[in-house]
């Protein structure tokens, strides 16, 4: 992955995941039947590739000698270009590393860009990626352009919350859908990775998600797993100030350990009526005695509790106040 001078990322899109292969067929039948939509929504779970697809199809879409499954050749201008992040016909818009949204002025910034001709290509391909992050002026702005299309553009957006976007927003788009991958496919694909834990538990860990599996291989960050699990314990029994946990918490990704914890109280409610039941073995030991601790009639109250606050974890919220709620949260499902 690279920046370039937009503050963009661009990734390596040689190739797609082996568990992508259905969505591509698809593609492929749009356009060999010529039917390739003028915008089109890419939606599925997150951490399962999707921009990775969708850059890879513009370059394809933009490349100038496609082969016979419409894969880009990767030696032509417009690829060399593209896989530098200069193509001049095309731009990649997410939110920025200092923005939680992306805004009306990138949006404009968009549209003056399709008013322009193409330069190297015989189309124009903008890709959208976390699309429902457009704010309400950014997103009612890029509708008149979906509204009217310019020619021979293509615009994909990508989205893990699809109902998160304006549904005049999705009602222009052609959808295709990603489903989580299956989990053979994903074990195989993770076993040809460099491993430093068992692909099984990564997998099991990640929630199915093959991409965020690879990311849990760095040892530091199951090292946050079990230190927030150890934490929230802590702070059951009173053996640490919620407060001064709190703290430790506040700047941590709010989306990331809601996530961990909701799986978590998944896990507790499951060993409360299975002893047995497969559950998170990086933090096993934490979650028994997490489920000795706490009352399986409160875990319903606890998991809608850490949903509503889930929905609200990109929002401008003072951390500490926030990490505190839902530590007091936990409390709560104490015998």
């Amino acid at each position: 992955m690279h920046t370039n001078a937009n503050g963009v990322n661009w990734v390596n899109v040689d190739m797609i995941y082996p568990w992508q292969q259905p969505q591509w067929q698809a593609i492929q039948r749009l356009w060999q039947a010529q039917q390739l939509p003028h915008a089109l929504l890419l939606q599925g779970a997150a951490d399962i590739g999707k921009q990775t697809f969708a850059q890879h199809f513009a370059r394809a879409l933009l490349c100038h000698q496609v082969d016979s499954d419409y894969q880009a050749c990767g030696v032509c201008k417009s690829c060399r270009l593209y896989q530098a992040g200069s193509h001049p016909d095309t731009q990649l818009i997410q939110r920025l590393d200092d923005k939680k949204e992306i805004t009306i002025e990138q949006i404009r910034r968009l549209i003056a860009f399709l008013q322009l001709s193409q330069s190297i290509s015989q189309r124009k391909v903008v890709v959208i990626h976390q699309a429902e992050t457009m704010n309400i002026n950014a997103a009612n702005s890029l509708l008149k352009t979906l509204e009217e299309p310019a020619a021979n553009t293509i615009i994909l957006l990508v989205s893990a919350y699809p109902t998160k976007l304006l549904p005049t927003i999705r009602s222009r788009c052609q959808r295709l859908l990603f489903a989580l991958p299956d989990r053979r496919e994903s074990l195989t694909w993770l076993q040809a990775q460099t491993l430093h834990t068992d692909a099984a538990v990564l997998l099991n860990i990640a929630g199915g998600k093959p991409l965020l599996a690879l990311r849990y291989n760095d040892e530091s960050r199951l090292a946050q797993r079990t230190q927030l699990i150890n934490d929230i314990g802590s702070v059951m029994t009173e053996r640490k100030d919620w407060l001064q946990v709190a703290k430790q918490w506040e700047q941590h990704d709010r989306q990331e350990w809601l996530a961990w914890q909701l799986a978590w109280v998944n896990d507790l409610a499951r060993l409360h009526y299975d002893p047995d039941a497969t559950i998170a073995e990086d933090v096993s030991k934490q979650l028994y005695r997490l489920r000795d601790l706490s009352n399986p009639n409160k875990l319903y109250d606890l998991y809608d509790s850490l949903i509503s606050r889930a929905k609200i974890a990109t929002h401008t919220i003072n951390p500490l106040v926030f990490m505190e709620d839902v530590l007091i949260c936990w409390k709560r499902v104490m015998y």
